[in-house]
């Protein structure tokens, strides 16, 4: 309670410093004043009284204790420690009095602002502060003492505030096996008295410390100089533990506070730093000091001295990572672990795997040599600054490469090696001396365990690794060694009982995502995952940033029980994410808005929140609509007025809207059930009105693009700051991929294509020579779904498209194409051969004419692998078994060529039409010998429980099989069975069929498949009963195929799509021959003899 009071008095206080207010401030100087600690005060003494007590005891049990007892008394004191930390902490839950470090940081900037030092309360939070001090972790406890400086300020600094900062520069230690589960960098620390003799490191005698005290105090303002003079001769005490960074920011604050009357001070550090070698401290930190003491009116003769005569190694540095950045971005290098230019495309990303030597395909002997040149310049510069490097030198180094997007394996693996010599001496050594000693029978030395403030620097170095989002820059040049990432990853999951930091979590995807699953970091995943659980605390993980790291860590450990992790402790976090602010509530729900708990739980009360701010919906941003629609999609939990605020946003705001978002909104309101057919059209007609013509530019001619001069640059060709640099003012046109996605979600909400659909698939045609794999896919599905009538020169376009970058398709994309090609009546022949030829494993033949390489194509140095799951196998091979041509009239009798009489011929059968080119070219159709086999197992494994179209298309793909083996008398009866029984559920997906066609196809298909029965005496006494029968037409018909077939007979054996096909027409005649086929039906007279009307005053 007495916390919470606090925090909402500091809170109005900071309200009060940006908006004065004489009420506000008396109020809350009457709230302070009226604050009394004496409970707190008399429980904290009570404690420290039971623990002094607790301590002598156990002092006085052992007299002379031996030096490894002493040192298991620590461990165990400290463990003891951590313990009663943990006690004090759920005690501090439950007791009204007890105050939290952090509240009492609070109180005394409250007390400071408002001048109210010498009231009783001060003195009472001043006494609380000697008491609790020596239990706070570093950045709460310089906080604390920063707080007190400036409250003494206000009375008697000597007497209040400065013994306080000089008994905890001189007299507080540091406890290295404690638990500060903070998430911070320090470590608690506890007086010089509980600890051993030879185990006591003053906490403030580490520059690192010094520095955190020295930020504290210009934070709050401490300008007294006691303070600084007491802080100046501690740094002089142990000014060899600051490296130069430190030793630079300590001068830098005493110059910033005009401390010039302790000259003794900036001439120790003058000497200091020039004993120390040349690396220890850079040019520009050096020119940093040397402007301080020219301010300070200090001597500055020895430090120029030193500044002249350190080497230009930095300089050097940034030339080699310019001229390396610039030389890799031109030629576009990114391969081999170099990273230059911008970020790769997304054709160029799907080719990664099989393009194993792109750098020395696309660079010649003439272009890669100054590449070459430049990256050995950079590796040698960068390996020289690295040899002398501490931490944050190696951070310094990663943050310029990562400024300029250059790096290369072997800077990156010298980068790791070094971090290992600084922190992990023994696993660079590989640890030798432990077995040397176990062999001699002497005890292992102790390794020596990174402080709290390394392992913080360690982790930023790793993160900022990490980020280059590059796998291969962390491959071990020996396949049998370990990647040192996952070395030092390991090695700081051992260190987690004693630090830890949110920026783990954030190292999480990047290394699940980078390290191959041999490379894994297991011990680093498990260590954190069981930290986590353990400490059962979210208090660190509060505001949205630390949410966003726990939430996509955990998710990523799924494996090692992080989502589990997640899910146990959900309520937890949906508090914290409905308290967050508006800006990152959607996007936390969303990356948990597949979890079935989040759900039920989460997702619900962000509906209703947002229900209740009106504003929040009138207001609603682009960010918050992605994240709203992704919540809707995966939690499958839709809100009305969510979504009709998306609706209105859309709406108002496609004009400002790049066409890529406003297309992705439309595709995810339509598979959410949106069927507002008004907004789609109206949307995609002011995508096609706003789209422009590119400028013309120099580099551009007639003839570079597939698609014409009007062909409008995509992602797929153009990087993103070409993109950027052909962009009219207003938007640029919308591209391939925005038209095929477009073009699919039409799909969803109509059943056949209208105006606004044939606009789009014109402008389809324009650039289709840029089109990618998915784009082709679903732009042919669309045509299928849409009914597109008039599709053949697109269909073409994206035919030749997809032979040129077939190696780029994956099984489901490949499968995909051939079945709407099939339903399109749209056989080509180059894809054709190349998808066989793929399939078959043999490479391309170039030399073909009908298998040259498109211009924009890129050469393979290898074959994809597909893998085809049961459904794939069946939909490609019968769409390569079934695919072809249009016939000439579908629906129609066959109509004669001209000149041709129809009693010219005394047979009473049509004549043939001849048959299209396409279908001629793809007569003979096979499958390769090993894809075909898989094919039939596939057939035969699914044909038990096919039914519909399936069932059609194994009946009819087994029969245009060449290796179909012999069939059972089973299977033929199985076969004949469930054409009988599902012949009314029969279809063949194409577009313009008659009816009843697919029911004569497969009947075409029995009477050839009828011939492969391997036991021919059975098959004939079976064909003798069932011809006995009265409903079997012919053996291979069964009686609910032929009663489905028997209507539409006479149409269909007269329409041109069965006279051009010799295997129907021998169906047909077999049909006839057996004298069943259905009599023609009378005309009705009175519609017969009926003369067609004229209209009056016009000629008949």
């Amino acid at each position: 309670m007495l916390n919470r009071v606090i925090r909402d008095i500091h809170h109005l206080r900071r309200v009060h410093s940006i908006l004065p207010d004489a009420v506000l401030g008396d109020t809350l100087k009457n709230k302070l004043l009226r604050l009394s600690l004496q409970p707190s005060l008399q429980q904290l003494k009570h404690e420290h009284l039971q623990g002094t007590h607790a301590g002598s005891a156990k002092a006085s049990s052992s007299s002379l204790p031996s030096r490894a007892a002493t040192a298991r008394a620590y461990d165990g004191r400290a463990e003891r420690s951590a313990t009663g930390s943990a006690d004090r902490d759920a005690f501090a839950a439950s007791s009204p009095y007890a105050i939290e470090p952090l509240a009492l940081c609070d109180l005394l900037d409250s007390l400071a602002y408002f001048h109210l030092g010498t009231s009783a309360v001060a003195r009472e939070a001043l006494q609380l502060v000697q008491l609790s001090a020596p239990t706070m972790p570093i950045p709460q406890l310089c906080t604390t003492l920063a707080a007190c400086c400036a409250l003494g300020a206000q009375q008697d600094i000597t007497a209040t505030a400065l013994p306080l900062l000089s008994t905890a520069l001189s007299h507080y230690t540091d406890m290295p096996s404690c638990n500060t589960r903070s998430g911070g960098s320090g470590m608690p620390s506890v007086p010089a008295a509980t600890l051993p003799e030879d185990s006591q490191p003053l906490l403030f005698s580490q520059g690192a410390n010094v520095v955190i005290l020295i930020d504290a105090l210009q934070r709050a303002g401490v300008r007294e100089k006691e303070v600084w003079h007491l802080l100046a001769e501690h740094c002089l005490r142990y000014l060899e533990s600051f490296d130069g960074r430190q030793l630079c920011s300590v001068v830098t604050a005493m110059c910033a506070e005009e401390i010039d009357d302790y000259p003794d001070f900036f001439v120790a550090v003058e000497r200091y730093i020039t004993s120390q070698p040349s690396n220890y401290m850079s040019a520009d930190l050096l020119q940093q000091i040397v402007q301080c003491y020219k301010e300070l009116h200090q001597p500055v003769v020895s430090l120029l001295a030193v500044m002249n005569a350190t080497p230009q190694c930095e300089e050097n540095l940034d030339r080699s990572i310019s001229a390396a950045a610039a030389v890799a971005a031109m030629s576009g290098t990114q391969a081999h672990g170099v990273i230059g230019g911008g970020a790769r495309s997304a054709f160029s990303s799907r080719r990664a795997s099989s393009a194993s030597s792109s750098f020395e395909r696309n660079c010649d002997a003439v272009s890669s040599a100054p590449v070459q040149h430049s990256l050995e310049v950079f590796e040698s510069a960068a390996m020289s600054t690295l040899a002398a490097a501490d931490a944050q030198g190696v951070l310094e180094l990663l943050h310029k490469c990562e400024r300029r997007r250059i790096m290369t394996a072997r800077v990156m693996d010298t980068i790791l090696r070094r971090l290992v010599a600084l922190y992990y001496p023994a696993l660079s050594a590989g640890e030798h001396t432990s077995d040397t000693c176990s062999a001699a029978g002497q005890a292992a030395p102790e390794r020596r365990r990174p402080m709290p403030l390394e392992l913080h620097q360690l982790s930023k170095c790793l993160l900022t690794a990490l980020e280059f989002n590059d796998a291969t820059l962390f491959v071990p040049f020996v396949e049998q060694d370990k990647s040192l990432i996952t070395t030092l990853l390991n090695a700081m999951g051992g260190e987690l009982d004693q630090w830890y930091h949110p920026r783990l979590l954030q190292m999480v995807p990047y290394a699940v995502k980078l390290l191959p699953p041999s490379q894994q970091p297991e011990g680093f995943f498990q260590a954190l995952v069981a930290h986590l659980r353990r400490s059962s605390d979210l208090s660190s993980h509060e505001s949205p940033m630390l949410l966003r790291s726990l939430i996509g860590g955990l998710l990523a450990l799924r494996r090692y029980g992080g989502e589990a992790t997640l899910v146990e402790y959900i309520s937890a976090i949906a508090v914290g994410v409905l308290n967050a602010p508006r800006a990152s509530q959607l996007e936390l729900t969303a990356m948990m808005a597949h979890l079935p708990r989040a759900a039920k739980e989460l997702v619900p009360g962000v509906y209703r929140q947002w229900g209740s701010q009106k504003r929040w919906l009138r207001t609603i941003t682009e960010e918050e609509v992605g994240s709203a629609l992704q919540i809707m999609a995966r939690s499958g939990q839709r809100d009305s007025q969510l979504l009709h605020a998306i609706i209105e946003f859309v709406q108002a705001q496609r004009g400002q809207l790049p066409p890529q978002r406003v297309v992705m909104y439309l595709h995810q309101l339509a598979r959410l059930g949106v069927r507002d057919l008004e907004l789609f059209t109206q949307t995609a007609e002011h995508l096609m009105r706003r789209a422009v013509e590119p400028k013309p530019s120099a580099s551009s001619g007639p003839g570079r693009s597939g698609g014409g001069a009007g062909a409008p640059p995509t992602a797929a060709s153009l990087s993103p700051s070409s993109t950027a640099a052909v962009r009219h003012p207003q938007w640029q046109v919308t591209t391939v991929q925005d038209l095929g996605l477009l073009l699919y979600t039409f799909t969803f909400v109509l059943r056949d294509s209208i105006r606004v659909t044939q606009q789009i698939i014109a402008r389809l045609k324009m650039c289709s020579s840029a089109a990618n794999p998915r784009d082709i896919s679903l732009a042919l599905y669309s045509f299928v779904k849409l009914r597109v009538v008039r599709h053949d020169e697109v269909t073409g376009q994206l035919c030749e498209r997809a032979a040129a970058t077939l190696s780029d398709f994956t099984a489901s994309e490949l499968t995909s194409v051939w079945s709407s090609l099939r339903c399109l009546h749209h056989p080509n022949i180059r894809l054709y051969h190349k998808t066989v030829e793929l399939l078959g494993g043999a490479s391309p033949c170039k030399d073909a004419p009908h298998l040259i390489e498109a211009d924009n194509a890129v050469p393979e140095a290898a074959g994809p692998v597909w893998r085809f799951t049961d459904a794939d196998c069946l939909s490609l091979g019968s769409a390569l078994l079934l695919t072809e041509a249009a016939p000439l009239n579908v629906n129609h009798p066959l109509v004669r060529q001209r000149g041709t009489s129809i009693n010219a011929s005394s047979s009473d059968e049509p004549i043939a039409a001849p048959l299209p080119p396409a279908t001629r070219a793809m007569r003979g159709k096979t499958l390769p010998a090993d894809f075909e086999r898989q094919f039939v197992e596939v057939c035969r494994r699914l044909l038990r429980s096919a039914s519909g179209q399936r069932l059609y298309l194994i009946v009819c793909s087994l029969s245009q099989c060449s290796s179909t083996p012999k069939l059972s008398l089973d299977a033929w009866e199985t076969m004949l069975k469930l054409v009988d029984t599902h012949a009314e559920s029969l279809t063949t997906g194409r577009l313009g069929d008659a009816a009843g066609m697919a029911q004569l196809e497969v009947l075409a298909a029995l009477h050839l498949l009828h011939r492969l029965v391997a036991d021919v005496e059975a098959l004939n006494a079976a064909d003798a009963v069932r011809v006995e029968s009265s409903n079997w037409l012919v053996p291979y018909c069964p009686p609910g195929l032929w009663a489905i077939l028997r209507p539409w007979w006479r149409e269909l054996t007269r329409s041109s799509s069965v006279q051009m096909r010799p295997t129907l027409m021998a169906v047909v005649d077999d049909v006839k021959g057996c004298g069943s086929e259905p009599q023609p039906t009378e005309p009705e007279k009175g519609r017969a003899s009926r003369k067609p009307l004229a209209r009056r005053g016009r000629k008949a």
